[in-house]
């Protein structure tokens, strides 16, 4: 079978294209297709991978010794209910008081010892995924504007991000641990835009009414990503 369609470069306006050239040109497209999303699946793999084993080494080291949520893509989350005497910040401040204080020291040495082995691990020539980058996040609840609570929650994020860098154990590390952290660490406020409901999964996911106690929160958060 065959496809006429035109062409300036034909005298009669015109050119033939055979029906075997049609599905050629359509399937070398799906093999491209295909091979590209191949790369994408191998790549994602071993990252869903890591996370889930992320998370449960760091669980295992935070969950009961300092009472700290690790999420399914191991994300520590230091958060606590308004009814609760351990308040993380004072409503509307972002100094560290003693309680917060506590859990960061309870929290950075089992943390930074585990940065400090996946950054070792990663050195390997066959390491899967590397650490792209090491977050420190902070959160607001819903009162307040928009731009209040984006000031309010970057000061937080700086403030543990302060104490960390001046924290004992940080400093006892090798100077080349303690560049990677340096330079693979941000500090970013999201304000109210990442609330969360009272399960502790994003309400824009779970269609939930927001929590405003556990939304108040700061988190830790390693992004990692498939070795080049």
């Amino acid at each position: 079978m065959w496809y006429k369609t035109t062409s300036e470069d034909e005298s009669d306006g015109s050119f033939w294209i055979s029906y075997t050239d049609l599905v050629t040109g359509f399937l070398i497209v799906f093999i491209i297709i295909a091979l590209a999303l191949k790369v994408k699946l191998d790549n994602s793999m071993p990252i869903e991978a890591k996370k889930t084993s992320m998370q449960r080494e760091l669980e295992a080291n935070l969950s009961t010794q300092c009472g700290l949520k690790v999420t399914e893509d191991a994300t520590v989350r230091f958060s606590v209910r308004d009814a609760s005497a351990e308040q993380l910040f004072s409503e509307g401040k972002a100094n560290i008081n003693s309680i917060l204080a506590n859990k960061l020291d309870c929290f950075l040495q089992p943390y930074l010892d585990f940065i400090a082995k996946e950054y070792e691990n990663q050195k390997i020539d066959t390491a899967l995924v590397h650490i792209k980058e090491i977050r420190i996040e902070g959160h607001t609840d819903s009162k307040g504007n928009y731009l209040s609570n984006l000031k309010l929650s970057s000061e937080r994020a700086y403030g543990v991000a302060d104490f960390m860098y001046k924290s004992s154990y940080f400093n006892s590390l090798s100077k080349e641990v303690q560049n990677f952290i340096k330079t693979h660490t941000i500090a970013v406020g999201y304000s109210d835009s990442k609330r969360i409901d009272s399960d502790g999964k994003l309400i824009s996911d779970s269609k939930n009414p927001e929590d405003k106690d556990y939304s108040r929160r700061v988190e830790f958060r390693i992004i990692i990503d498939a070795k080049k």
